[in-house]
């Protein structure tokens, strides 16, 4: 699929066709990667990560400590600005694309609006998750790309790919018949993985605040994702993840399930009251919260 990877680190949003194998931080130092290291034999490229959500009565403080950590054992962190990312999820009124464990997001940082596909994902031998993903800036090419694979995937939906340039992008969405099914704001504060071997990034380490907004109610939930972005990138996250468990033993646990995931879960038990007594006053899910969310994810998602 002739689509580049776009590589973020702390909202410096880079795609490898404009500066070849360099990839710049928001400090202004380059270093060199290679793209084809950082996939597999896949016809669309990997996202590969590993979440570990924030389960502490003041997860806020938790987060704060994590974004301020400049090293992990052999790995300099270089943190880079916050950035506030608006996310809208889009599916058939059917669900087709929930049922085959896609998703489909329109994402909004400052002035830019990417676009991005998300197929099922897998664990890893390394203790985190991968899943084939497109995402680029909104653009006809991009939109064509998105087609192209959910077609492949058994879901037709039509695309005015010709218009997309004078449609705007929620027209384009709705004229292909999808809907809203979530909206959320994340404040991401990302830091750069460094190898102190080579001085290459081989990941991103990326604290997340996140507000749903469901009908009538928002919802908050912390997360730490941290993404592979170069050839060595599991062996650093697998070794951060462990790090990060072992130093928050009691605040910090193992997540299996994505964002969208989890919010259709929260809604869902919101919808039927298994959740409401674990919200606290400022709307943050309390630790006991995530036992329902994920028992709900691995058992009732899709009955």
């Amino acid at each position: 699929m002739a689509i580049q990877s776009a590589i973020i680190f702390g909202g410096c949003y880079i795609c490898n066709q404009n500066l070849g194998d360099q990839y710049i931080i928001d400090n202004g130092i380059v270093y060199q990667q290679k793209v084809a290291a950082m996939q597999s034999e896949h016809p669309i490229p990997l996202e590969r990560e590993a979440t570990l959500i924030v389960c502490s009565d003041r997860p806020e403080v938790v987060c704060q400590e994590v974004a301020r950590l400049t090293a992990i054992g052999p790995y300099k962190l270089v943190p880079g600005e916050q950035r506030l990312l608006e996310d809208q999820y889009f599916d058939t009124p059917d669900r087709k694309l929930t049922t085959k464990k896609w998703g489909l997001r329109l994402r909004r940082i400052g002035s830019n609006l990417w676009i991005a596909l998300k197929g099922p994902a897998k664990e890893t031998e390394w203790g985190g998750l991968e899943r084939p993903e497109i995402e680029a800036l909104w653009s006809g090419k991009a939109l064509a790309c998105v087609k192209a694979e959910l077609s492949s995937q058994g879901i037709d939906l039509e695309f005015q790919v010709g218009e997309s340039e004078h449609l705007g992008p929620l027209q384009a969405m709705t004229l292909a018949g999808l809907v809203v099914v979530q909206r959320r704001n994340t404040r991401r504060v990302a830091s750069a993985v460094i190898s102190g071997r080579d001085g290459a990034v081989q990941a991103e380490l990326a604290v997340d605040s996140v507000v749903y907004f469901f009908p009538g109610r928002e919802i908050l939930h912390y997360e730490i994702e941290i993404e592979t972005k170069g050839p060595a990138g599991p062996n650093a996250v697998e070794a951060i993840a462990e790090y990060l468990l072992a130093r928050y033993s009691s605040k910090l646990r193992r997540w299996v399930h994505d964002k969208l995931a989890t919010g259709w879960a929260i809604q869902a038990l919101l919808a039927d009251g298994s959740l409401e007594s674990f919200p606290d006053r400022e709307n943050h899910l309390q630790p006991a919260a995530y036992n329902n969310i994920d028992e709900y994810l691995k058992y009732k998602l899709l009955e």
